[in-house]
């Protein structure tokens, strides 16, 4: 019931950030608001901000709900998630520095991907169907590149949001 929860929340503010950030590009695109004045790089890095706040707030809620639920979680396992987590924004942080915007979305789908399948062993979960389809989602994204968001917001909201109700009916 509790992993359910924090799939769903997880798929809805994720969705939450992609409709912001698509708002913005489009804003940025078509001149209006303002925005468009920015230089592409502290753009791309307004992305970046909104993509860590949106990540602090679901992990945020998430351990609310661990600590509402009273699940202890071990001192190595919260090592492995920041670490794997500093790791993913670091990756993401050089593709912006370098100009590759356009890789972000299939490298942060295989990551999410990759993290989920490592989870898994680490922790004895049912998270390896997840695992594979974000990371054949992020090779998807690899080929068929022209719309990203569409892709970040398939694998990040709406694949961890069915999860969410396909566990819910599972318990």
């Amino acid at each position: 019931m509790f992993k359910s929860k924090v799939f769903i929340l997880t798929g809805i503010f994720s969705l939450i950030g992609l409709f912001i950030a698509h708002k913005l590009i489009i804003s940025y695109n078509l001149g209006g608001e303002g925005v468009n004045l920015l230089p592409i790089n502290l753009f791309e890095f307004l992305l970046l901000a909104l993509s860590i706040l949106i990540v602090l707030i679901i992990l945020f809620i998430g351990f609310l709900m661990l600590k509402r639920q009273k699940v202890k979680i071990s001192s190595k396992k919260k090592v492995f998630f920041s670490i794997s987590l500093i790791i993913g924004f670091t990756i993401i942080f050089f593709l912006l520095n370098d100009n590759n915007s356009q890789i972000i979305a299939p490298i942060s789908l295989i990551y999410f991907g990759v993290f989920l399948l490592i989870w898994n062993v680490v922790n004895n979960s049912k998270l390896s169907k997840l695992g594979i389809i974000e990371v054949i989602l992020g090779l998807s994204a690899f080929i068929l590149s022209n719309n990203n968001l569409l892709f970040m917001a398939i694998g990040f909201g709406v694949i961890p949001i069915i999860y969410g109700f396909y566990l819910f009916k599972k318990t």
